[in-house]
């Protein structure tokens, strides 16, 4: 601990180091149960925010933003999503679904008054290791479901639901392959992308294991797309960009060692394997919606609404295309203006000073690009993720780090 630190919780008063401390396990419990918990199969997701609000009720921080654009975050984040709410109970939307579908952004604000009782950076870190431990276990399960262990039968039993995600084997071709995707595996992006920009290979490489085990196609896609850019287009140490070409060159053996991996991989950005053709089927029925109802692309049909896919023959509520999914629910006005916010953040990240800031920046962009290739732009953890680099930009002080 620093001086500065030291001399900081000296000006502190009891009550306020208090609501630090307790805080920072409030912010510890809300980014583990988001991850390890992400689709509440468990139950400790909506305990934490549970917890949550209970620790703003007894030490509430008054919202950080200027009334102007305090005024847009809760328009995009509270308004137009109830607003949408009300619009889709009114045309015949399941209440429960609905509610379900919109959630998140309640969930955002409420991590985002928390982070007020603790410094950027700790919020920050929390997520970055609780992410690298799952990416650890992701590894550590696939190779000890490579050798049949018992400790794995008994953590596929654990998460066997699908809120958590998939954990068993797969078929590629004539063999079965163990196959670990959990709720967050795309959350390992962002991971992958601060840990490359702050000379932190090994994070990094965590990461990117992880990634390419759970079969994460479009992850791995987006953090090669990434250091491409990382290696020839941002300025940084040269020795360090040797080293991360030469961590690459070592790791590609092993990567092209999954040869059913890199099939699949070719065939997704090809158009054909099974995933992407179920992607092209529900693009086709959501342009022929939107055709036929023009008043959906505008103000959108609002969470818990159906539409017609016509590649599966049924209704569904939800797809893997998550921007447009989110066109379809909150409309396309909506969706420009939340754009912009997450891409404003992430631009005025990218061009502080601060490396941490920098790459955070870079972060949540490589995040919002991967949420949108599963269902997951909308969730709480993508959310509270905006929210927290919404933090990091607007409490630039190093006094208040």
């Amino acid at each position: 601990m620093n001086s500065q630190s030291i001399h900081a919780m000296n000006q502190e008063s009891f009550p306020e180091c208090r609501s630090r401390f307790l805080g920072q396990g409030v912010v510890l419990l809300l980014w583990f149960a988001n991850i390890y918990d992400m689709g509440g199969g468990f139950g400790i997701k909506y305990a934490s925010f549970a917890l949550a609000m209970l620790y703003l009720f007894l030490h509430f921080k008054p919202f950080p933003m200027d009334s102007q654009t305090s005024h847009l975050f809760m328009f995009l984040f509270l308004l137009w999503p109830v607003l949408s709410l009300l619009h889709s109970v009114i045309a015949g939307a399941e209440l429960s679904l609905a509610i379900s579908q919109m959630t998140a952004f309640p969930a955002a604000i409420v991590f985002f008054l928390v982070i007020q009782s603790v410094r950027p950076r700790y919020a920050l870190s929390v997520f970055l290791y609780t992410m690298l431990s799952l990416a650890v276990i992701v590894i550590a399960l696939y190779l000890l479901m490579w050798f049949t262990s018992p400790f794995a039968d008994m953590f596929m039993r654990i998460f066997s639901s699908e809120a958590h995600g998939y954990i068993g084997y797969r078929p590629f071709g004539n063999i079965f392959m163990p196959n670990v995707y959990l709720k967050a595996t795309l959350f390992l992006v962002p991971v992958y992308v601060y840990f490359l920009f702050m000379a932190k290979p090994i994070h990094a490489l965590i990461a990117l294991l992880a990634l390419v085990v759970a079969f994460s196609k479009a992850g791995f896609a987006l953090c090669l797309l990434f250091t491409l850019y990382f290696l020839f287009l941002h300025r940084g140490d040269r020795r360090y960009k040797a080293a991360v070409i030469v961590l690459f060159i070592a790791v590609t053996p092993l990567v092209l060692g999954f040869e059913q991996f890199t099939e699949e991989l070719l065939r997704s950005l090809t158009g054909e394997a099974e995933t992407a053709q179920v992607r092209i089927g529900y693009l086709d029925s959501l342009l022929a919606m939107f055709g036929e109802d023009p008043a959906s692309l505008l103000i959108g049909q609002g969470p818990g609404a159906v539409f017609y896919a016509r590649n599966l023959g049924a209704f569904v509520s939800n797809i893997e295309l998550d921007h447009l999914n989110a066109i379809r629910k909150f409309g396309l006005p909506w969706f420009m203006a939340f754009t912009a916010f997450v891409l404003a953040v992430s631009y005025r990240l990218f061009r502080s000073q601060p490396a941490e800031e920098r790459a955070l920046g870079l972060a949540l962009l490589s995040l919002f690009i991967a949420a949108g290739t599963n269902p997951v732009l909308l969730s709480p953890a993508f959310l509270m993720f905006m929210a927290m680099a919404t933090d990091f930009y607007w409490r630039r002080d190093e006094t208040a780090r």
